[in-house]
């Protein structure tokens, strides 16, 4: 509506692209918003196609909950309907920006940590990404950090 415009290959045939969205605090470049595996969800990529993430949609009478198998991380949540996205405010300006910079040392920090001592996961998020100020995002990381390594733990036991 704005007039922008991106060039956009969804990742499976009959997938179109309908927003271009800039996220608050987020990155210079739109992200492309397409329909998701539910009747009202939302799939988000980057400008060379590759999916960044894909959320539920509100749940009603006409578009009940049902499982769909996932290609990322089920949600836990639902997603605002994208018409009131513009109302989306970053509760943790410097937290977010500190998690689009992570450097790869402290993300090995992190998921040694949730293997080999996960009671105290939380301090170590506190300690290693001072700059997430916001509990809920502190809790979220702690909680990507606890299933990074139950997937490492289950890669590692099938290649044995």
């Amino acid at each position: 509506m704005d007039g922008r415009t991106a060039r956009f290959d969804a990742d499976r045939q009959g997938r179109r692209p309908w927003a271009l969205w800039a996220p608050p605090e987020g990155p210079a470049q739109d992200v492309v918003l397409t329909d998701a595996d539910t009747p009202t969800g939302v799939r988000a990529y980057a400008a060379d196609g590759s999916l960044l993430w894909e959320q539920d949609g509100h749940h009603s009478p006409r578009h009940p909950r049902t499982e769909r198998p996932r290609r990322v991380t089920p949600s836990g949540g639902t997603a605002l309907p994208p018409a009131f996205w513009y109302l989306l405010r970053t509760r943790d300006p410097s937290g977010s920006r500190a998690l689009r910079t992570l450097r790869r040392e402290t993300a090995d920090t992190l998921l040694t940590t949730a293997r080999t001592d996960p009671a105290t996961l939380r301090t170590t998020v506190a300690r290693e990404l001072p700059e997430i100020t916001a509990p809920p995002l502190a809790e979220a990381e702690a909680a990507i950090a606890e299933r990074a390594a139950r997937v490492e733990d289950r890669r590692l036991e099938l290649h044995r």
